[in-house]
């Protein structure tokens, strides 16, 4: 037998970052299998530890059972629910000896030596060295060699100086890696830095939009369509005339008299160009007619009204209710096939969140056969920052836009 080091980095979802000699399946949140290729015929021991941005956030990361076939590992958080955490870790056993070659033969006929994993050893004695366990036939009394008489507290320690080792390399190509997404960031925009939007209520719910439209836009009468939360009314009450609120339960707060609640939306025949401002955060992506309900929200909206649209950005997987995923792009073309003017929007994506502001300039409601028109019909009516490429099947343009003409 001799022995072996396993040791690599796991990222949350399972997927190895790091090292070889093992395999690595996530069972449920926060509980990761980590199985030894080839097995270890005895484990002396091991650690682990959390690595990336999770290190501070009260997490912990412990092994929960080892054996020479696996081990399992448990990240608790402060809440002690399990949570999916990036995590690194190293054991230390015995393995059988590889045979040796018959003389004028390899026992690689490839010739190509396998890398060994990170901290394993490499014709060098191992970097730790765990006192070997006695079999039950041995004299208990017997006294032991200077190697198995370690302290534990020394193996521990020598041990953490491996993993350190390990670490430290990650943790510079992860600053690297970083600063290579702020620069392909800054080229994308223009060489500007690209900041995260201003949030003056970042205790409501699209805060950043709210910030904008209530500090960029004069309002007079609000449609806030599917609002459940009354913070947020209770910011709009004071700023605007009139507040209208598309509830789904009965509210029992008392509001101001300005704001009134209702348990549908008006119908457009009934209020065209009543409201100058429409509200729809988190409710594009729940509608089984997108293009009908965009096209419902330019009926409601006043010519020069503003509208405000908040929606998850390609968010996987789905959470209930969703029944769409979107990207800044595709909802542009879909206001603009909607008949809105979308030349002079304001958009940002922030957080997992596209923010949208569009002031309604009107447009001849597109006329086609199939159920949406082609790129270059709709594009006198897509901003003209938008990268647009010719393609096999027609026109076409780039839909991962992280900002236009939104500027803090």
């Amino acid at each position: 037998m001799s022995e072996r080091i396993v040791s690599g980095s796991v990222k949350a979802d399972g997927s190895v970052l790091r090292g070889q000699g093992f395999h690595v399946a996530r069972k449920s949140a926060g509980r990761y299998l980590i199985v030894f290729q080839p097995p270890l015929i005895e484990v002396a021991g091991g650690m682990t530890q959390l690595t990336g941005d999770t290190q501070t956030s009260g997490c912990q990361a412990r092994v929960a059972s080892v054996d020479g076939v696996h081990a399992a590992i448990s990240i608790d958080g402060p809440d002690a629910q399990h949570v999916d955490c990036d995590f690194s870790f190293v054991f230390s056993g015995r393995e059988h000896g590889a045979a040796p070659a018959r003389h004028g033969s390899s026992v690689d006929p490839t010739q190509v030596l396998p890398e060994p994993a990170i901290g394993s050893p490499a014709g060098n004695p191992p970097v730790v060295a765990f006192p070997t366990r006695r079999r039950k036939d041995e004299d208990p009394h017997a006294v032991l060699d200077a190697t198995d008489s370690s302290s534990y507290a020394v193996q521990v320690e020598r041990l953490k100086t491996m993993m350190h080792q390990v670490l430290k390399p990650l943790q510079r190509e992860n600053r690297m890696l970083k600063s290579r997404l702020d620069i392909a960031a800054r080229q994308a925009n223009g060489g500007r830095r690209i900041e995260p939007p201003a949030n003056a209520y970042p205790q409501l719910d699209a805060g950043p939009l709210l910030t904008r439209l209530l500090n960029s836009q004069r309002v007079r009468s609000v449609l806030d369509l599917g609002s459940e939360d009354l913070a947020r009314l209770a910011l709009l009450s004071p700023r605007v005339e009139q507040v209208t609120a598309v509830v789904g339960s009965e509210a029992t707060a008392h509001l101001s008299p300005n704001v009134t609640l209702r348990r549908d939306v008006p119908q457009p025949g009934a209020a065209d160009g009543d409201f100058d401002c429409l509200i729809a955060i988190d409710l594009l992506q729940r509608h089984p007619d997108p293009q009908a309900f965009l096209r419902q929200l330019n009926v409601l909206l006043a010519e020069g009204g503003t509208l405000a649209l908040a929606v998850p950005a390609l968010r996987y997987p789905l959470v209930t209710g969703d029944l769409s995923i979107w990207s800044s792009g595709l909802i542009l073309y879909h206001l603009a096939a909607a008949g809105f003017d979308c030349r002079d929007v304001q958009l940002t994506t922030d957080d997992g969140r596209i923010y949208l502001l569009l002031v309604k300039r009107s447009i001849a409601l597109p006329t086609f056969e199939q159920a949406l028109p082609p790129v270059d019909r709709l594009r006198p009516y897509l901003p003209a920052s938008l990268e647009f490429v010719e393609t096999s099947a027609g026109l076409a343009f780039d839909g991962d836009v992280h900002a236009i003409g939104w500027t803090n």
